[in-house]
């Protein structure tokens, strides 16, 4: 995380070709990612 990036608090994340982005705080999922992947997250 960048002390310096926008709100709220997230990451992204990559798998073979897909993207989502995950909030830290409740974990809203925005982006596409198929369930597997998504779940080690």
């Amino acid at each position: 995380m960048n002390y310096n990036d926008h709100l709220p608090p997230h990451f992204h994340a990559e798998y073979q070709g897909y993207e989502a982005i995950i909030e830290i705080a409740n974990g809203n999922v925005t982006g596409k990612m198929p369930r597997r992947p998504l779940r080690m997250i």
